[in-house]
């Protein structure tokens, strides 16, 4: 059984308030601005999320 790491403090890059990584598995969408963390201005931030988790 894979253990998951877990992000603390991960805030969205486009609003800074702090997104819950259970929600993120759920959609990529921050539940304070909803902004899509999909998008192509966000790559980085799916880079970090995907190398570190």
């Amino acid at each position: 059984m894979e253990k998951k790491m877990s992000f603390e403090g991960l805030i969205c890059p486009a609003c800074s308030n702090q997104l819950d990584e259970i929600m993120l598995e759920e959609k990529m969408i921050c539940p304070h601005c909803s902004t899509n963390l999909k998008q192509k201005k966000f790559l980085a931030f799916l880079e970090f999320l995907m190398m570190n988790g």
